[in-house]
């Protein structure tokens, strides 16, 4: 009973962000565990803090976690774990960029589900696949394993699943650049998600239907979603989810010439990106951008010379860069 209760506030407390009483709650059961050697229950613990990393954008602990999980399940074995495993990190692979390897594990996730007739799992791992395919702007290979799971969800009567493939359908719509259909499969993800209470997947949701009112430049309903999201986001704890969020409420104030707004919440997203290393010299910039707006060029110069003085590598990056001073030149005349 113990070890049980432990567990579940472990996942509940991770799922809401608390990463340190999540953490504290696993760590509790896994002794427990190995004190009684229940190699599947350390598994699953293994497992759910791997889950937790990917949630919060922490690549290197989830591989170390997920590979714990995976090695476990083989050994046990136990065939939904292992798949439970592959598709987790196949998700983690993606986040970082590797899709080579995420598409490689989601494979073997939808083969291994399949061959055993675990067919939630097979349907989990097409979208898996999909957002593999997806995260390599491969549009045409992304769409029909993510339509294969929405209708073999749809059969199933499989809600969480299906809003799974909208919501990845949802993003393959937003890169294609077709807000009406965007908003149409995010929101239809969010009506099931936001009363579940699954806050990353409601701030996805969310975002996508921000950019789309964006991109129809219905400013007023894109504000009304973004700071929706952002109020989920605060409630998470997860400065990673933060930076993204204060970001998009900046944009949307930008958009609406509301300059002093706007520098609050890309302060706010620098703060966040800054406590977890993650995008920083893109909210220098930002910040920058919107001192050019307010005339404040010496504070402008600065952020955009800390921006250059770390050594931008990426073109993007130094793309930005050019612009910003562009922009700050023809400002000053």
């Amino acid at each position: 009973f113990p070890y049980t209760t432990l567990f579940r506030s472990g996942i509940l407390e991770s799922r809401q962000g608390n990463t340190t009483a999540g953490e504290s709650a696993f760590a509790k059961a896994e002794a427990l565990y190995r004190a009684s050697s229940d190699i599947e229950g350390s598994a699953e613990i293994a497992y759910q803090r791997g889950y937790a990393a990917t949630v919060r954008g922490d690549t290197e602990h989830a591989r170390k976690y997920l590979e714990q999980s995976l090695r476990a399940a083989q050994d046990i074995p136990s065939i939904q774990l292992e798949i439970r495993a592959l598709t987790r990190m196949s998700a983690t692979e993606y986040m970082a960029d590797n899709t080579d390897q995420a598409i490689s594990l989601a494979n073997q996730a939808i083969q291994l589900a399949r061959d055993n007739g675990l067919d939630y799992w097979a349907i989990d791992g097409l979208v898996r696949l999909g957002n593999a395919y997806l995260t390599r702007g491969d549009y045409a290979r992304a769409e029909p394993p993510e339509q294969e799971a929405l209708r073999l969800a749809s059969e199933g009567g499989r809600a969480r699943l299906i809003a799974f493939a909208e919501l990845s359908l949802a993003s393959i719509r937003n890169m294609q650049n077709k807000p009406a259909e965007t908003i149409d499969y995010a929101q239809k993800a969010l009506d099931y998600y936001k009363p579940a209470g699954f806050a990353p997947e409601s701030t996805s949701a969310l975002t996508l239907i921000v950019r789309s009112e964006r991109d129809k430049a219905e400013f007023k309903k894109a504000l009304s979603s973004a700071q929706d999201a952002l109020d989920i986001v605060k409630k998470m704890s997860n400065r990673a989810s933060l930076v993204q969020s204060e970001e998009l409420v900046g944009s949307i104030f930008l958009d609406l010439e509301e300059y002093p707004d706007a520098l609050t919440h890309f302060r706010a997203a620098l703060e966040a990106a800054r406590a977890v290393h993650q995008s920083v010299e893109y909210e220098l910039i930002d910040c920058a951008d919107t001192l050019i707006r307010l005339g404040r060029y010496t504070e402008a110069q600065a952020m955009l010379g800390e921006v250059a003085g770390g050594g931008a590598q990426d073109p993007r990056i130094n793309a930005l860069i050019h612009l910003a001073r562009a922009r700050l030149l023809l400002s000053q005349r």
